[in-house]
């Protein structure tokens, strides 16, 4: 039998009752288990099991003494209709305390009304200002190591973020042959820049990726190659989710086979304002500065640059209100990149091509009644005006207030 929207109550061989109900009713419908003495019906030595038929969200918690029966139950804001499975015939009914009016159907045993939730107390936070300090690839800040290219599994735990790689002064002859081949362990992202300049043909995933050097590159051995190295785990489509991570080799010349390997490179595995997996909001290193959020320009791929803008912002969080349970998101939309953290903890990793721009703020993670920070770490930015969207806001979704039921017979 369906039912689309209205409930209907069947009854076989005059004592099993059926309820049916709409599939979604039906979800968050809950059933409590109470003494059968509790409405006087001693001589059924069975535990009562009590339906709630409704649209709440939990049966947070139930019980009962003497001739009452309580059960919380947690609902979203707005009206909700409740029918109760009952034995006749309950005296009183309240709702938080209040009486509530209700009506009840003898031959069905069922008690019905109506309750509503209200809004959810909270509002939503814009940030449309923060503070930002701009990194780029200086061996002076961070944990930098040096030496030929290896594995990044041989240095350490996995790292997880964008990892610097540098040559400065790489001397680059023009007798050594005009192309430059870069190799990864695995196939995952990278950005090589040529003395600050993108070179899209190397910047891929590909495991291996050559170009011609470009005809106005320095020869005077002040040339400087950068690489970001995009280490955030394996993909569930990699044949070998076992690959070794980082850049294997760099070479020049005019075939692979021949070409010269540039070696002695220095390997930032952890940026300056990282303390192990989690960030360090009070970073200071250099000052930090204040600037709009949507603000910049938009830029193509080509004009992506070897720096990154860490920016964070603060915002208060009230204390939460008596009986509801409303979680936090961010909402966050920028054309770069980047990596979230609340109060140093990492929450999410943000990807311009989407598609997730809501993030999860867990409640073990905030500090209510006080400041919150929030940092964002922008690749290939020196600004914060690539941030198009920094708002707090309760996440409606799975917002509810705790409602006390109470039937006393």
């Amino acid at each position: 039998m369906r039912v689309e929207n209205q409930e209907k109550v069947l009854q076989f061989n005059g004592r099993l009752l059926i309820f049916v109900v709409p599939k979604e009713r039906a979800l968050r419908s809950w059933v409590a288990e109470y003494p059968s003495s509790v409405a006087r019906q001693a001589e059924d030595s069975g535990p009562l099991a009590v339906p709630f038929v409704t649209d709440a969200a939990l049966l947070a918690d139930y019980g009962s003494e003497k001739n009452r029966v309580w059960a919380e139950l947690d609902f979203r804001p707005g009206h909700h209709d409740l029918t109760v499975m009952l034995p006749p015939s309950p005296r009183k009914c309240r709702v938080d305390g209040a009486n509530q009016e209700f009506q009840y159907d003898l031959r069905w045993r069922s008690a019905s009304f109506g309750i509503s939730t209200p809004a959810i107390p909270y509002s939503p936070r814009d940030i449309s200002e923060v503070q930002y300090w701009v990194e780029r690839f200086d061996p002076s800040l961070g944990q930098w190591e040096g030496g030929p290219l290896r594995p990044l599994d041989e240095t350490g735990p996995a790292p997880y973020g964008y990892i610097k790689y540098v040559k400065k002064r790489a001397g680059i002859p023009p007798e050594d042959g005009g192309r430059l081949f870069v190799k990864s362990f695995a196939a995952d992202w990278r950005k090589v820049f040529l003395s600050g300049r993108l070179i899209p043909e190397l910047s891929c995933r590909d495991k291996e990726a050559e170009t011609l050097l470009p005809i106005d590159l320095n020869w005077n051995g002040t040339d400087t190659i950068e690489i970001s190295y995009e280490a955030f785990g394996s993909l569930d489509s990699e044949p070998d989710m076992s690959d070794l991570k980082g850049i294997e080799s760099v070479k020049i010349g005019n075939d692979p086979a021949s070409a010269r390997e540039i070696t002695e490179w220095l390997v930032q595995r952890v940026p300056a304002p990282m303390r192990g997996r989690e960030v360090d909001f009070e970073f200071s290193a250099g000052g930090w500065k204040s600037g709009a959020i949507n603000s910049a320009t938009p830029r193509s791929e080509l004009e992506l640059i070897p720096a990154y803008a860490w920016c964070r912002a603060e915002f208060p969080m009230e204390k939460p209100q008596e009986q509801w349970f409303a979680p936090r998101q961010l909402t966050f939309e920028a054309d770069r990149d980047a990596l979230v953290y609340l109060n140093g903890k990492f929450v999410g990793r943000y990807v311009t091509e989407g598609p997730q721009k809501d993030f999860y703020l867990p409640e073990p993670y905030l500090n209510f009644g006080k400041r919150n920070v929030l940092t964002m770490l922008l690749s290939y930015a020196e600004e914060p005006g690539h941030i198009r969207t920094l708002r707090v806001v309760p996440y409606d979704e799975f917002a509810t207030r705790r409602t006390r039921l109470e039937f006393e017979w």
